[in-house]
């Protein structure tokens, strides 16, 4: 079979408390509001971004593909540097880079600028979703749940962003970059607070190989 690790813990593997519970739900909606904010950004701000560096349609709209590539490539290497650093180190790369990535907008100056810093942010973003699915915090019952309350949260950034967009329309917007970014690097720094139950296949001398997600039996998930 493909060479992965599991997505969620064995069934009978202990679940953590409910305190402990409590405070990861806090942190994985407070990630995700930050991630929400990351990748709308490229969306919501794009008639700003037009405006600033004086763009075309298919410039300013390449800045989106290449935030796409990057959390392409992200969400393929997560695994492996999950798996030779540990759960808690990762998420706390990727909540640190997600946010100075961010924060790094409000300095870009051009075309190329840009494009770097979208490829850069959606290296990280892209790790989100691997990284926090597999976190085995929660009974299989609530999973589906959980899931649908923090993918809710997606829409209550964008509908913050937009307000706050509009609002500093006149300003400088670029700072709407700065509190996402700041709650990112946060987040990043309050997961060695998390208690996570430890994956078995970590720590091992075999990496898992990215070709495993285009096997057989993964390839139309992957791909979807």
């Amino acid at each position: 079979g493909a060479d992965l690790p599991r997505l969620s813990g064995p069934a009978e593997a202990a679940q953590p408390a409910p305190t402990s519970r409590r405070i990861a739900v806090a942190y994985l909606l407070l990630l995700q509001f930050g991630y929400s904010w990351a990748w709308a950004s490229s969306d919501v701000l794009r008639p700003l971004f037009r405006q600033l560096y004086g763009l075309s349609l298919a410039g300013v709209g390449s800045a989106y593909s290449a935030q796409v590539v990057g959390a392409l490539c992200g969400g393929l290497l997560v695994g492996r540097v999950q798996h030779h650093l540990g759960r808690r180190v990762t998420l706390a790369l990727i909540g640190c880079g997600c946010g100075l990535a961010l924060a790094a907008g409000a300095v870009v100056t051009g075309l190329t600028g840009l494009l770097l810093q979208r490829v850069v942010l959606g290296l990280f973003m892209g790790a989100v979703f691997p990284a926090t699915i597999g976190l085995d915090l929660f009974p299989p019952g609530r999973r589906g749940r959980l899931a649908s309350v923090i993918d809710a949260t997606y829409f209550s950034a964008v509908v913050v962003l937009g307000w706050a967009a509009a609002r500093w329309n006149d300003a400088d917007w670029r700072l709407l970059f700065w509190p996402a970014g700041l709650i990112m690097i946060l987040t990043g720094l309050a997961a060695f607070g998390l208690r996570i139950p430890a994956h078995p296949g970590h720590g091992a001398s075999r990496a898992p190989r990215v070709a495993g997600l285009f096997a057989p039996a993964l390839r139309r998930r992957t791909l979807a």
